[in-house]
């Protein structure tokens, strides 16, 4: 009768255990959550528009929250469009038992694009000096990005960026021209950290690791 009892208990563990391992890695199928990613993503503009594929619910044990997982986004402000690999958004255990799915980050996570569709996609947004002039001196290259966003109480609290750009050439004034340009990028509380830099200015190398 133990012997029984033991293998029983045995076989529940085992089937608990196979059932969070399968959450964590692949999820289920859901589309419940699919307007909550939607308004999540463009609630704050109603020109943004989103192209969502199928959403997986997933347990993410080290954030202690359900992760709404969907790959293969494109993005949208108007028509200029941001292509993106993967997006969660960690959503905590206790507000899903509570029902008021407080979200707790958002993961962004981009495919390579080109710098000039990015810039074109953020001056859409938002009308910026800046981002005209770095449109008019990047001549070509490509990037990557993650994104985090951390919430507290369902409010932003920070926002991290991370990403590499890639093979670029920058025509500066029509005047000076950096080609090769190549990097690895965070950014934090407002600082920009730019790591293993690589370009090519007047036919001279510059390397910097930090």
């Amino acid at each position: 009768m133990f012997k029984i009892f033991i293998r029983i208990i045995s076989v529940i563990i085992i089937t608990i255990i196979l059932f969070i391992s399968y959450l964590s890695t692949f999820g289920i199928k859901t589309d419940k959550f699919n307007e909550l990613i939607k308004a999540q993503l463009i609630k704050h503009d109603n020109r943004i528009n989103i192209h969502l594929k199928d959403v997986f619910i997933k347990l993410n044990i080290k954030e202690k929250s359900f992760s709404l997982n969907t790959r293969d986004v494109d993005f949208f402000i108007l028509t200029e469009r941001q292509k993106i690999s993967n997006v969660d958004l960690l959503i905590d255990l206790e507000s899903i038992i509570r029902k008021d799915n407080k979200i707790k980050k958002i993961i962004i996570n981009s495919k390579e694009n080109e710098i000039n569709n990015l810039l074109k996609f953020i001056r859409t947004y938002k009308v910026s000096i800046p981002v005209l002039y770095l449109e008019n001196s990047v001549k070509k290259g490509n990037i990557i990005y993650d994104i985090i966003i951390n919430f507290k109480n369902n409010n932003l609290d920070q926002i991290k960026i991370s990403g590499k750009i890639i093979d670029t050439e920058l025509n500066i004034l029509k005047k000076e021209k950096i080609k090769n340009i190549n990097l690895n990028f965070n950014y934090k509380n407002q600082k920009i950290e730019i790591i293993n830099l690589k370009l090519k200015y007047k036919n001279i190398n510059f390397n910097s690791q930090n």
